[in-house]
């Protein structure tokens, strides 16, 4: 872990409880003396606590320093990803994250699982464990789109990943779309009509294989 989150960051003195409190002593191996990295949510400033205390049901920290220090992801990359099974989304979400992806919109595509009801605040809860572990210190921007096409109105210069010839230019391609497992329906196809690109890969992947992919290339 490169640092915790906690919402009193910067305050003389904080608390750690609950899971938190679990993670850092029973995890981490912590102990009186040692020093843990914090953030607070609204910052870019990085803190230093003494653990000075160590209780049954809490820890007690005193501020040691602060200072101002960004980690952010500098990858301008937009993806487009058409709703697939929720467990695999949160599943791929951490790789996607520590690839610095920056803005990921959720799009209902014709093929997408329908019961797909995202839950915002869970996928965002998802991303802060990944920054706590990977060090990234902005959070990656999680929306949705009700359909490909208002996706589409909204972003014209995005591609579509299908099979072609012709394969991603990282050098001009910054907004791109992925597919369910089940594809793209015609008409989904015909509204990127001379914008799909492809893959240089060998065999079929998955859908949340070739997010993954498309986010490594930048």
């Amino acid at each position: 872990m490169q640092f915790l989150y906690h919402k009193y960051g910067g305050d003389t003195i904080i608390e750690l409880n609950g899971e938190d409190l679990n993670y850092i002593i029973k995890v981490k191996r912590k102990k009186v003396g040692d020093k843990l990295y914090v953030r607070d949510e609204s910052t870019q400033n990085l803190y230093i606590y003494n653990i000075e205390n160590i209780k049954r049901s809490k820890a007690i920290l005193t501020l040691d320093s602060s200072s101002v220090k960004s980690n952010i992801s500098k990858n301008e990359l937009i993806l487009g990803w058409c709703k697939i099974d929720i467990k695999v989304l949160e599943k791929t979400l951490p790789f996607l994250n520590e690839l610095g992806v920056k803005y990921l919109f959720l799009i209902d595509c014709e093929y997408s699982q329908k019961n797909f009801i995202p839950d915002i605040q869970r996928l965002e809860r998802i991303l802060k464990s990944s920054n706590m572990q990977c060090g990234r210190s902005d959070l990656m921007k999680i929306d949705e789109f009700n359909s490909l096409e208002e996706f589409y109105k909204n972003y014209p210069e995005s591609i579509l990943i299908h099979f072609s010839n012709q394969t991603l230019d990282t050098k001009i391609d910054k907004c791109v779309v992925v597919g369910p497992e089940g594809g793209f329906s015609q008409k989904e196809l015909k509204l990127y009509e001379n914008r799909h690109k492809g893959l240089n890969k060998a065999f079929i992947l998955r859908s949340q294989t070739a997010i993954t992919s498309v986010a490594s290339l930048y």
